[in-house]
């Protein structure tokens, strides 16, 4: 399910039970509105009853690129346990860094 609005953009992908695979759970990607620094990422995640949340403000001072991020996490799943690493060597990867 998607939902945007004027100033903001949110993901919420559900994740089923699978038996002796996974807990049923639902992880929100949000894009952080413009601060001092730039935009920014939160991703929560809801497993039973117990809600998780990680978030980083002026990853990028493009809006562009901060919905680019915040799909990319989306569309790939991405856990809440990985997401800051994986940002940050897209983010790398995207601005030619080593």
């Amino acid at each position: 399910m998607k939902a945007v609005t004027e100033q903001k953009t949110l993901f919420k992908r559900h994740f089923s039970a699978i038996r002796g695979i996974q807990k049923e759970k639902t992880v929100t990607y949000e894009l952080l509105a413009e601060g001092p620094d730039g935009y920014g990422v939160r991703v929560e995640s809801e497993c039973e009853g117990c809600r998780r949340s990680d978030a980083q403000a002026g990853l990028t001072a493009s809006l562009e690129e901060a919905r680019g991020l915040v799909t990319y996490l989306y569309e790939n799943a991405v856990t809440l346990e990985s997401w800051r690493d994986l940002t940050a060597d897209l983010l790398k990867s995207l601005h030619h860094l080593v």
